[in-house]
């Protein structure tokens, strides 16, 4: 019986499964989870920019319809020209740039009064996400730095008046937000860092093992074998030039009964002198 879990599981993968068709050939994993999110975030936000540009036009809100709309688009063009696109990092980019400038208009406008702080939430989630640690950090700072101004300093840049108890909750839910997510983001660069070790590692030792497979011809009288080039070589020479053993010779005891017949005679009746004191002694 599937578990609700496993279920869950294989939903989400009939879902996700079709965004490959966006990705070029060849893509690492890294650009193919980047570009994922972003494919995501496409189909479920450019709807919604629209729907807010359709409100913007009756709220006669010419600036928020602009913004609004120029987003919607500029996903949608990320979504139509997504398998020609190889590296999308200067598209992440615009991106980023364009949810930063609807962000500060609704911190600056208030268009939706109390509630247009709420959108800046998701900022960090998807910066830290996309763009990395290193880079998803100056994008905060520097959308963290300009919302601050106009949400404390109101009066002197012409912003929108937020209340104290909406600055306040504001501040410890973004707080909150942004630290989660750059913990997330450290442990999936750290963890991602290992495995690619791990993966090099592994890499490195299957490079080092060396197999024979396949038809091996090799001569039924001498047991030489015959290389890719049609030359005949001792087994040994060939063992050494195609596989990573290191060979020791000795003698069996067939050849050695054929060879040195005499020797052998002498250590098989050694043999069994000490056999039968063996014996005697347990005896």
């Amino acid at each position: 019986m599937n578990s609700p879990y496993l279920l869950l599981y294989k939903w989400l993968m009939v879902i996700i499964r079709p965004l490959s068709l966006f990705f070029p050939k060849g893509l690492d994993i890294d650009e193919k989870r980047k570009r994922a999110m972003v494919i995501i975030g496409t189909l479920t936000g450019a709807p919604v920019l629209i729907f807010f540009s359709i409100n913007d036009v009756i709220a006669n809100d010419v600036a928020g319809f602009f913004f609004d709309t120029t987003l919607a688009l500029l996903f949608l063009m990320f979504l139509i020209f997504s398998r020609s696109i190889r590296n999308g990092i200067w598209f992440y980019r615009i991106l980023i740039s364009g949810l930063i400038t609807i962000i500060v208009y609704n911190f600056y406008a208030g268009p939706s009064g109390e509630s247009s702080l709420v959108w800046i939430n998701i900022f960090p989630l998807i910066v830290f996400f996309v763009l990395g640690l290193s880079e998803g950090t100056l994008w905060y700072l520097a959308l963290t730095v300009t919302t601050s101004v106009f949400l404390f300093f109101p009066s002197y840049t012409g912003a929108y008046s937020y209340s104290e108890e909406m600055r306040s909750r504001h501040i410890s839910a973004y707080l909150i937000i942004s630290f989660i997510s750059l913990c997330f983001e450290f442990l999936r660069g750290h963890f991602y860092t290992q495995l690619e070790a791990e993966r090099e590692k592994l890499k490195e030792a299957m490079e080092k093992v060396r197999t024979l497979d396949g038809l091996v011809p090799i001569c039924s009288m001498c047991k030489k074998i015959r290389d890719d080039k049609g030359y005949w070589n001792q087994l040994e020479q060939y063992l050494l030039e195609h596989t990573d053993a290191r060979l020791s010779h000795g003698i069996c005891d067939d050849c050695f009964a054929k060879y040195y017949p005499r020797e052998f005679a002498r250590r098989k009746t050694r043999t069994i002198s000490i056999n039968n004191v063996s014996e005697e002694k347990k005896n």
